[in-house]
């Protein structure tokens, strides 16, 4: 099912790679690599860059991020 998913991002993002669609495949792979810890075990807004959160939320494009390492899939 991820595979599906992030082939249907990929997709979006090959036609325009400044979409937004690129934050929710990052988070989708943020949460792919969490899905086995405990829930109590991980806080999201810690571990994400605050850049990264306040561009996901304004929608800006991925382009404005200065520095981001990008989630490496488990596939």
């Amino acid at each position: 099912m991820l595979k599906a998913g992030i082939a249907e991002y990929d997709y979006c993002l090959s036609r325009k790679p400044e979409h937004v669609a690129w934050y929710q495949k990052e988070i989708s792979l943020y949460w792919q690599h969490h899905l086995d810890t405990d829930f109590y075990a991980f806080n999201m807004d810690r571990e994400l860059d605050p850049h990264f959160k306040e561009a996901w939320c304004k929608r800006s494009s991925p382009r404005l991020l200065r520095e981001f390492s990008l989630f490496v899939p488990c596939l």
